[in-house]
């Protein structure tokens, strides 16, 4: 009886979530008079297709869709190798300041983001970085959560492993590379999808420091769509329906290790 209530709820709570993303795809095959009637219309009169196609004739899609990829694809590579080996660093090596060091990161963890939207652009404008990919990319490598959730999950690396790979003459990269990775390999996969799907999104940053269509990215070119007086909310919807798809399939094909990781967190 237990199992089958808890089937009903999740069941229950996987409606609820995923009742906005069916109603985006049918508003985006709405007309833009059926979007905004009063009451809503749910179930559109004839499946506008064409909203999809008058989005590529709005938008640079290809060029939006590379960019972000681009981003998303480095960005995640460079936040997982220096997460990854700081996280293992504050876990398993010992030197000075180590505690005092690790208290500073989880310090930064309380401070806003925006705080550092300032200095980040006056660092991008004496890099010359400014309308270029990199100003997108390298800024987001550290992340004082990605440290602090790596180091968490290679402290349940056994030491006594550890010190065999030392006494077999193995170097802290090697360990780190050829023991300690593969061991919390579901916790990486569950970080670069994280990591991904956050960098996919990813707004208000590429706003700032990217002016240059060209180098945009794709949750800024769908902005690009809402004009200053009216939205049409079709087009938007289709738009947002075509980015989204990517993050869906990551997600569907590295569910698997969501089941696999222990949240614990010893």
């Amino acid at each position: 009886m237990k199992k089958k209530t808890t089937h009903i709820v999740l069941i229950i709570g996987s409606i609820i979530m995923i009742m906005p993303f069916i109603y985006m795809i049918l508003l985006s095959l709405m007309t833009y008079q059926e979007s905004v009637s009063v009451p809503p219309t749910i179930i559109p009169n004839h499946f506008m297709f064409s909203n999809y196609l008058e989005v590529f004739r709005r938008l640079d899609f290809m060029t939006l869709f590379i960019n972000s990829t681009i981003k998303t694809v480095f960005t995640t590579v460079g936040v997982l190798f220096i997460s990854t080996l700081a996280g293992f660093a504050f876990a398993k090596l010992r030197f000075p300041g180590k505690n005092i060091l690790f208290m500073l990161i989880i310090g930064i963890m309380l401070i806003p983001g925006q705080m550092f939207l300032i200095p980040q652009f006056q660092t991008m404008k004496f890099l010359g970085w400014i309308n270029t990919l990199l100003a997108v990319i390298i800024p987001n490598w550290v992340t004082a959560y990605g440290i602090f959730y790596m180091r968490q999950f290679f402290k349940t690396v056994p030491d006594e492993l550890i010190e065999a790979a030392i006494m077999d003459g193995y170097n802290y990269f090697s360990i780190y590379w050829k023991i300690a990775c593969p061991l919390i390999k579901p916790a990486i996969i569950v970080y670069a999808i994280q990591t991904t799907i956050g960098s996919w999104n990813e707004f208000l940053w590429p706003l700032i420091v990217n002016s240059d269509p060209s180098k945009q990215v794709l949750p800024v070119g769908i902005s690009l769509l809402s004009g200053q007086h009216v939205v049409e909310v079709p087009i938007v919807m289709a738009a947002s329906t075509l980015v989204i798809l990517p993050m869906i399939l990551i997600y569907v094909f590295g569910q698997k290790y969501f089941k696999n990781i222990d949240l614990s967190m010893k």
